[in-house]
Parts: structure tokens; C-alpha cells; sequence
């Protein structure tokens, strides 16, 4: 274990920076932040400084919001992982299992993206079946990955609700109805049959989420 202090005035005075050189410079495999904290000494990480290390860390990030008020265990018990059809996220779906242990409960789910929104180019009904085949088959992969395994685990398909909602936040709810302990998500990745979507769900999910969040990068071979 390695303990260090960065001056920031030699990081151009900017705390985010510093903290993406301090982990490329150290080759880390995951950055860990908090979230949202305004007080006394740990205003460094509050929202926008991680934000912005979410969005531009090299290396896999794990978020813990301020809020979260439950026993951080050693491990994860109840491990949510959210899918969206690239690779990215089943990169982070054999991720996230490193951290589990034999009696971890695993879950993965696919949020089929049913809400109707100004910007929607193709019929919602159309969307929704191309979205219903690509979650058959990324919780087709992922059930492969669990029958390795002997961890009580599930998959499930998930919708949202066709108005004022969206995928971080069924992928929240779902978090909280299930009580996970840890969410997994992919970064990087496009959402297949929908790559007209705007914005990154990792990044919106990182700015609702309630439950520590693991972001992972794709590895080199994905």
C-alpha cells in the first residue's frame, strides 16, 4: 500500500487533473472517488470534479456517493450489471465479476429504452423491438457467463416507462428495488440498434445513482 499527497498548484491547479495524471502516472487499474461531498477538506470531490474524472480517467472508476448510507462490506453482495448490447459492457460484466465472491447475488439486466422523445427519428414501436432482440441476446451472453459460476444469479429485461424517464434512471430504480450493493456499467460503448442516442448513459447514471458505481473502460482487445 502507497500513501501520497498531490500538490495541485504543480497539476495547473485543477484537482480532476491531477487525479487522472496521479492514476495514469501509477498505471492504475481503478480509480476510486467520492461523490458530491461540499464540506471542509473533502470539497475536492465534489459533483463536477468527478464528473469530469468519470468522463476522462483512462482506467476503470469506482464511485461512491455521499448519500450511500449502507455498510460498505469487504466485498459486494448484491452486484447489479447493466447491459446495452456492445462490448463494452460485457467487458464490464467480466469486470465486475473479479469483485465478486462465492456467496455474491448476481443480476444483469437490459433497459428497453421505451420512452417517446422529441428527438426520436424512428417509430417508438420500432425501437422497441430492435431493442427487445438485442436484450435477448446480450442476457443470452450474460446467463453464459453466470452458468460458470455457482453464484445465485438472474437476468432480466427491464422498460421504461414510454414518458419522462429514461435508461440511468429504470437502471437506478431497478438498483434500489433489488437492493444491489454495487451497479456495473460499461463506458464507452454505443447503445447497437441505438447509436443515435445522445449522451453517455454511464455518465448520466453516474449523476443519479445512490449505490457505489463501478465504471469500467473496455480493455485493449474489446
Amino acid at each position: 500500500m502507497e500513501t501520497g499527497v498531490i500538490e495541485i498548484s504543480k497539476q495547473g491547479g485543477y484537482t480532476a487533473n491531477a487525479l487522472i495524471d496521479a492514476a495514469a502516472d501509477w498505471k492504475a487499474d481503478l480509480l476510486v472517488v467520492g461523490a458530491r461531498q461540499h464540506h471542509g477538506m473533502l470539497r475536492w470531490v465534489e459533483g463536477t470534479v468527478s464528473e469530469f474524472v468519470t468522463t476522462q480517467a483512462r482506467c476503470s472508476i469506482l464511485i461512491v456517493p455521499a448519500s450511500y448510507e449502507a455498510e460498505i462490506e469487504t466485498s459486494p453482495r448484491r452486484i447489479l450489471f447493466a447491459l446495452d448490447g456492445s462490448a463494452a459492457s460485457l467487458d464490464a460484466l467480466h469486470f465486475g465479476l473479479q469483485m465478486a465472491t462465492p456467496e455474491s447475488r448476481l443480476r444483469a439486466i437490459y433497459v428497453v429504452d421505451r420512452a417517446v422523445r422529441l428527438t426520436d427519428l424512428v417509430p417508438i414501436h420500432v425501437l422497441e423491438e430492435a431493442f427487445l432482440e438485442e436484450g435477448r441476446v446480450s442476457l443470452a451472453a450474460a446467463a453464459r457467463s453466470f452458468a460458470e459460476l455457482s453464484n445465485d444469479a438472474e437476468v432480466a429485461l427491464v422498460k421504461t416507462a414510454p414518458v419522462r424517464d429514461d435508461v440511468p434512471h429504470a437502471i437506478v430504480r431497478d438498483a434500489e428495488q433489488w437492493h444491489a450493493d454495487l451497479i456495473v456499467v460499461g463506458t464507452h460503448g454505443r447503445r447497437g440498434v441505438a447509436r443515435w442516442f445522445l449522451g453517455s448513459v454511464a455518465a448520466r447514471t453516474a449523476r443519479v445513482a445512490r449505490t457505489p458505481l463501478l465504471l469500467v473502460r473496455p480493455g485493449p482487445e474489446a
